[in-house]
């Protein structure tokens, strides 16, 4: 495996009008297949991106996707989400809650414009893309794939 990407949340700039700008450098590092995870509630971004690490077999866990014979490359998706270190269910059901609005407001049409863009640039090259969400990672993930289903045949 080549190792991991990750895709952030970034500052507006003027590619970002562009619905098909990638960085060139990161879509020809792209290995088939790639692996897009996106994480659930209650994730700190350090959590997260560690979580994407050990996948990719770059974090400190041993079982990685490689171990299981994966050979492409892995990229993690980051929403914005709150972390409570709480099992008060009154406290919880206040961060679902909130990380639910972050997801509708911004995780899904963040990741929209994210698959958009990377399906886009991977046309004509045999990289085939996959997604794995966890959690309230599989609202952004479905949302997104009904808001824009012609993403998912690309």
């Amino acid at each position: 495996m080549d190792g991991v990407v990750f895709a952030q949340r970034q500052t507006a700039r003027q590619n970002d009008l562009d619905p098909n700008y990638l960085p060139s450098s990161l879509v020809n590092s792209l290995c088939d297949p790639v692996l897009v995870v996106v994480h659930g509630y209650n994730n700190r971004e350090s959590d997260a991106f560690g979580l994407y690490a050990d996948l990719a077999g770059l974090g400190k866990k041993k079982q990685a996707l490689a171990h299981y014979g994966f050979t492409g490359t892995v990229i993690g998706f980051d929403w914005p989400t709150g972390y409570l270190n709480s099992m008060n269910p009154s406290a919880q059901l206040g961060l679902y809650a909130s990380d639910l609005n972050q997801a509708k407001t911004n995780g899904v049409p963040a990741f929209s414009l994210f698959l958009d863009r990377l399906t886009n640039a991977l046309i004509g090259r045999s990289v085939r893309v996959n997604v794995m969400a966890h959690s309230m990672g599989n609202f952004v993930m479905t949302r997104a794939l009904m808001g824009n289903p012609a993403v998912a045949g690309r």
